[in-house]
């Protein structure tokens, strides 16, 4: 009934993203991503413009293991809009990701967006955690470390800068205290993606 009701909005109102937006959420909840990404590009090709519905496509390829084609999408939003900061942060973390694993990344574009928000001061933890873990993959490794270091204390509860503080006292060689964040980063009740990498960083810094 409620997958109806929010397709019904879809036909009985004029073009809207955020009726895409719900219903993409909806399958997104259920764990149907593949739904989720077909409704999302249903309404861009109604509303082709649409910044929020392209967030969302992107986050959900990032999501479904395609960062090539979240990467694409951001970068496709970031040549209409380079006024937002958020695709920065995004992008910068999903090129940082892709080169800690050896992929392919553009060196190039890891270093841009690590020049153009160098200078930031973000209060949010989550925030931080972005900046310090570019800046990382970037090689500006003092700055890094302080800005994780801050994340980590601003949302202890968070596991993802647990873990990319651990990486960076790992690459130090300061065995215990990358141990002590993985502990951390592996206990918390909430989910990471990197959860097999700190399991296998936790192993090797026995």
């Amino acid at each position: 009934q409620a997958e109806a009701a929010l397709r019904g909005g879809l036909e009985l109102q004029p073009p809207s993203a955020v009726a895409y937006q719900q219903l993409a959420d909806y399958y997104s909840h259920l764990d149907r991503v593949p739904e989720a990404m077909e409704t999302i590009r249903q309404g861009l090709t109604r509303l082709p413009l649409a910044v929020e519905l392209q967030l969302m496509l992107a986050q959900l390829s990032a999501a479904a293991g395609a960062p090539g084609d979240a990467i694409q999408t951001y970068q496709e939003v970031l040549s209409r809009r380079p006024d937002l900061d958020v695709v920065d942060y995004r992008l910068g973390m999903l090129f940082a990701s892709r080169a800690g694993a050896g992929a392919d990344a553009p060196p190039d574009g890891l270093r841009r967006i690590a020049q153009d928000i160098r200078a930031d001061a973000p209060s949010d933890p989550l925030q931080l955690e972005a900046l310090g873990w570019i800046l990382y993959r970037a090689g500006e490794k003092g700055r890094a470390r302080e800005l994780l270091e801050a994340a980590v204390k601003g949302a202890p509860e968070e596991p993802g800068p647990h873990f990319h503080l651990a990486a960076v006292y790992a690459q130090e060689k300061r065995k215990d205290l990358a141990r002590g964040e993985l502990r951390l980063a592996l206990d918390a009740p909430r989910p990471f993606p990197e959860r097999l990498e700190a399991l296998r960083l936790l192993r090797e810094s026995r």
